[in-house]
């Protein structure tokens, strides 16, 4: 017995294009895992980057991170 050249040709089309998808989620958590990455990197960045601030600033410094302004926290 043998499938006919119709069911065949669409089983072999959903095969195929299953394939594709789960190669574009491969695809997509290999990205995932880059951006992951990439956003530890930063943040380690900021880390630094706000301790070279507090030892400029002091621990209390506030700053508008839309004007760029220094002020003191209010205690």
């Amino acid at each position: 017995m043998k499938l006919e050249e119709q069911e065949f040709e669409k089983l072999k089309e959903l095969n195929t294009t299953l394939i594709h998808l789960k190669m574009a989620i491969a695809d997509v958590d290999i990205r995932k895992h880059a951006l992951l990455k990439e956003c530890d990197s930063l943040r380690t960045l900021m880390l630094e980057q706000e301790q070279e601030l507090i030892n400029i600033y002091g621990p209390d410094a506030i700053i508008n991170m839309q004007t760029g302004e220094v002020t003191q926290k209010e205690i």
